[in-house]
């Protein structure tokens, strides 16, 4: 009988950030891969925030987000690897325009051979540790990728995390391709941001959820990260009580970046995988 085991990986950032593409690689390059967007657990529009300031929806807020929900599906996937079957993704129709290229398409499969074979190789070695003590050691490793631009402000998502990485990139990067988006599928339709939205509500929302990483991080001065101010106030969430051990911090400026981040990531899941067989046996 193969043993399933889970690596549970969250990849966030802000909107634009690139997390997106990146898990969509992954996906690609790993066998028994499932993706959970955390975009697919917005609330229904009217239960959205209204910012009391521009008076415009707020679909960057973490007040917006069902994580109760989306922790549910979390533990449900990493248990019994099956999501409920009333359960439908909206994201996969969000398409990325960044997805295929030839160079990353040759890396994709470089990396699909390097992990098969270092699969292989932890396979072959639970079949002999099984001859060796007459136990069946042999485990089938299922790689759930978390995506979502607010994993670290909910402590229960981040205790379902084995690997969590975080996708930084620049104001001015991320206002450019977030302003060059032409909009998002919803729960219930279609939603184009508004004239300076970006400026409003993205990019301050970002910083309020995210200023607990943010903070330990060499950030230009000329991102004002430090000043601030949502809703008319520095916001409501209490950061200092997050435990966010081991996070791993990835650039994600340029399209020439995605390369090396996919091969970093897909080292470090298989480091995992090793680690986590050495403790099992």
């Amino acid at each position: 009988m193969i043993n399933r085991k889970v690596v549970t990986v969250g990849i966030s950032g802000a909107s634009c950030s690139g997390k997106t593409t990146l898990v969509r690689w992954i996906e690609k390059i790993f066998p028994n891969t499932q993706i959970i967007y955390q975009d697919d657990f917005f609330k229904p529009e009217k239960e959205i925030p209204i910012d009391s300031v521009t008076n415009l929806e707020n679909w960057d807020c973490p007040e917006a987000i069902d994580f109760n929900q989306f922790n549910k599906i979390i533990r449900q996937l990493r248990t019994t690897g099956t999501l409920p079957s009333t359960f439908q993704s909206k994201e996969d129709k969000n398409e990325r325009k960044d997805i295929e290229t030839i160079k990353l398409n040759n890396l994709a499969e470089e990396l699909s051979e390097r992990v098969k074979n270092s699969l292989k190789k932890e396979k072959n070695d639970d079949a002999d540790d099984a001859d060796d003590d007459g136990d069946n050691n042999e485990y089938e490793w299922n790689i759930l990728l978390v995506d979502g631009f607010l994993l670290y402000v909910n402590q229960d998502v981040i205790n379902e995390l084995d690997i969590k990485i975080f996708v930084d990139a620049s104001y001015d990067t991320l206002k450019y391709r977030r302003e060059n988006r032409s909009g998002y599928i919803t729960l219930e339709g279609y939603w184009v941001d508004p004239p300076n939205y970006f400026n409003n509500i993205v990019w301050p929302n970002y910083v309020r959820a995210n200023k607990h990483i943010l903070d330990k991080m060499e950030k230009d001065e000329n991102e004002n990260i430090e000043n601030v101010v949502v809703n008319g106030k520095n916001g409501n969430l209490d950061l200092d009580s997050i435990k966010l051990d081991d996070l791993i911090i990835l650039e994600s400026n340029h399209p020439s970046m995605i390369s090396k981040n996919v091969e970093t990531i897909v080292t470090i899941i298989l480091d995992h995988v090793a680690n986590r067989k050495k403790s099992l046996n």
